[in-house]
């Protein structure tokens, strides 16, 4: 009977958290969240702390279409009130898989106190990939970096159409819920002929 009852409860949390991301999900809420605690240092620290972030790191464009994907840079402690040091960066793109988007060069970043620096991506065939976005400073006693999650990355899906697209989505929630429904017939048949 606990088992059944463990089962039961089981695939009921399971069946709630299915939904709730569906609600996240159509709501448009962003399901990775970045963090935006900063470090605190108990001794002075002479060299700026700058915090890199990616907001969208759900990307979906179709073949043949460009979009830019936004790298948020924020000064988080200031050495002086008002004091805004630059931050010059070496960026390297990373992607786990080939001929998805079009290949991504190196670049150098020079950015001030809270701004934002941009790459844009173009789909060539239909896939994922994900981009791991490599930051080096090119001074590196002049600023610290510190980076959320300990990575930045963005996930870019390409798609033929947005049609498709969505489509896929809504058989892939289709599937997840009835997969999730599929286990209370038996829970269920095992309470009954307990009873």
């Amino acid at each position: 009977m606990s088992s059944n009852l463990h089962i039961l409860s089981w695939s009921l949390v399971t069946l709630i958290g299915s939904i709730l991301v569906i609600v996240k999900t159509a709501n448009g809420d962003n399901l990775i969240e970045s963090s935006n605690k900063t470090n605190t240092y108990s001794e002075v620290n002479t060299v700026p702390q700058w915090e890199l972030t990616i907001p969208d790191q759900a990307v979906g464009i179709l073949v043949q279409e460009e979009r830019e994907v936004t790298i948020l840079a924020q000064q988080t402690d200031p050495i002086a009130d008002g004091d805004q040091s630059s931050l010059q960066l070496r960026v390297s793109f990373l992607p786990d898989a080939l001929g998805v988007i079009d290949d991504l060069p190196p670049k150098n970043v020079t950015t001030f106190g809270k701004s934002s620096f941009s790459f844009r991506v173009r789909g060539v065939r239909p896939g994922v990939v994900t981009v791991v976005v490599n930051t080096t400073c090119i001074h590196p006693g002049k600023a610290q970096l510190h980076i959320p999650h300990g990575m930045l990355f963005v996930r870019i899906t390409v798609s033929r159409s947005s049609g498709l697209h969505v489509l896929s989505a809504i058989f892939g929630w289709i599937y997840v819920v009835a997969w999730n429904i599929s286990f209370y017939p038996q829970v269920l048949n095992n309470f009954s002929r307990k009873r």
